[in-house]
């Protein structure tokens, strides 16, 4: 029995464009393994796109526009990085106008119905990776268990992540919550860690430097140094 890798929306715009964040960047490598430890052991793939048109904006007149991204045609709508080479024509791809993607919702059901007639799984597991953690990724889940209550759906937290350490910490309480099997997880926390130990090491030398003794009278007419007059980057 095979498996089903659904990589979510890991596109330019959520990665380093429109509504790209800080550390979205470091699952490009991780991903891209888990595609090619899929693809030797013979396993499904599917990739998810968040996919809008030129004109979408102006069918929301009237309520919150979202910042413009994933514009069919253009870069941000691509795939990102290494993972982007990992796309072949075999692989099923479901361009979805929202978080979960009714089209995938509709295959995982057939599936899951031929299955039922000849007494077996539609597959070994689901496991999802990609962007964002609390919104497409947790939709997306949401949709494989709906489709296949008998199939362990897994998601990756090493291979997802969210802008808000927050909310990407609560997507996992509550994906667990559903009987979602959440892999990785202390290694998820581990990157989180070492990116705020490495920010904190920023600031103690920040700080260090203003305590430093008082230099002679010549050297502190000099103009304050950028360590003090800059700030740090988000």
């Amino acid at each position: 029995m095979k498996r089903l890798l659904i990589v979510v929306d890991y596109q330019n715009d959520f990665v380093d464009g429109a509504l790209g964040f800080e550390g979205a960047e470091l699952l490009d490598e991780r991903i891209a393994k888990k595609i090619d430890e899929y693809r030797d052991a013979a396993d499904h793939i599917a990739f998810t796109y968040d996919t809008h048109h030129k004109d979408y904006l102006e069918t929301l007149e009237g309520v919150n526009l979202p910042i413009p991204h994933c514009i069919e045609g253009t870069d941000g709508h691509e795939l990102y990085g290494q993972v982007a080479t990992k796309l072949h024509d075999s692989d099923d791809v479901f361009l979805k106008p929202t978080f979960g993607s009714t089209a995938l919702f509709e295959r995982l059901m057939k599936r899951q119905a031929v299955a039922e007639r000849i007494g077996a799984a539609p597959f070994e597991s689901i496991e999802l990776v990609g962007l964002v953690s609390n919104m497409c990724v947790l939709s997306n889940a949401v949709i494989a268990r709906t489709a296949c209550p008998n199939v362990p759906i897994i998601v990756d937290a090493a291979c997802t992540a969210a802008p808000d350490p927050i909310m990407n910490e609560k997507a996992f309480d509550i994906m667990e919550g559903l009987q979602i099997r959440v892999i990785n997880r202390d290694q998820a926390t581990q990157v989180e860690e070492a990116d705020e130990a490495e920010e904190s090491g920023e600031v103690e030398e920040a700080e260090a430097d203003d305590l430093a003794p008082e230099v002679e009278e010549s050297e502190a007419e000099e103009p304050a140094s950028e360590v003090e007059t800059s700030e740090l980057a988000e």
